[in-house]
């Protein structure tokens, strides 16, 4: 192993034995160039993100997405995911693998959302969560894990919702020490100033860091064109994209940059069957 992949390595292993699995990281590209504000985009990536939503989902949905986080190879963030709506209600399928040969986590979810009512909807998920650490010390962890989502529709123009990842909180049984996978709740607020200017907000918070505050901007300059910028803490990150929808299909660039470690560009493509 040369000094490169060495570093990579401990970095990854540090991450994992820290945090002790992946953190059900944000999919979509328009999500990661508001900051990590993933609450209130009604897209696949809801699937994911807020199983909620899912009860907004009246289309099937498809879409893939990938993230070079700090511009590494060895640092691919790879998903995709499906919505299959029925009566008030859509079931999501997403997948998601991060990592290279050495070391490798992998996240595959199932969801269902419904409309409780015209302001209402909730959402269950269950996730399968794989971590596989591949050296003469190979190791590999498998987790079920449950999640809950609830959104609410205030007025036309103020919306909250609150997810909740983990909530068992359970422990890592092979473990020598009292390391738990992340239990993590997140609590946003949206405010659709017009048709065109709408405010998304949220607090992330894993019960072993820092709550991260976030808040972004999504600008609909016109049918086809969006824009978004967001910017978040611990860590401090500022992010931007643009999105193009083209008929059944939507286009969207990203990056977001990282105070110490550099540059994460994102891509992703939707395609909606109406």
């Amino acid at each position: 192993m040369d000094k490169k992949h060495f570093l990579l390595f401990t970095i990854l292993i540090y991450t994992f034995f820290a945090s002790a699995t992946n953190d059900n990281a944000t999919l979509g590209t328009q999500q990661n160039a508001l900051a990590g504000n993933d609450l209130f985009v009604s897209n696949v990536w809801a699937a994911h993100n807020n199983v909620s939503l899912l009860g907004n989902v009246t289309d099937f949905q498809g879409g893939v997405f990938y993230q070079n986080r700090f511009m590494l190879k060895q640092l691919g963030l790879k998903a995709f995911a499906l919505t299959l709506p029925v009566k008030n209600a859509s079931f999501g399928l997403s997948y998601n693998t991060f990592g290279y040969s050495l070391f490798q986590e992998n996240q595959l979810k199932i969801a269902y959302g419904m409309k409780l009512s015209e302001k209402v909807t909730a959402g269950v998920g269950l996730s399968w969560l794989n971590n596989q650490i591949n050296t003469e010390y190979a190791q590999k962890y498998n987790f079920i894990l449950p999640e809950m989502a609830v959104t609410f529709k205030v007025t036309d123009h103020l919306t909250v919702a609150t997810t909740v990842f983990n909530p068992m909180m359970q422990k890592i049984k092979s473990s020598r020490y009292d390391e738990r996978i992340p239990t993590i709740f997140k609590l946003g607020a949206n405010y659709k100033f017009s048709d065109k200017v709408i405010l998304h907000t949220q607090i992330d918070k894993d019960l072993d860091f820092d709550a991260s505050v976030k808040a972004g901007v999504e600008y609909i300059i016109s049918e086809k064109i969006n824009l978004n910028i967001g910017v978040a803490t611990s860590p401090t990150i500022a992010a931007f994209g643009v999105g193009y929808n083209l008929n059944n299909w939507m286009l969207n660039f990203g990056a977001s940059v990282h105070q110490q470690l550099g540059v994460s560009p994102s891509v992703g493509i939707i395609y909606r069957k109406k």
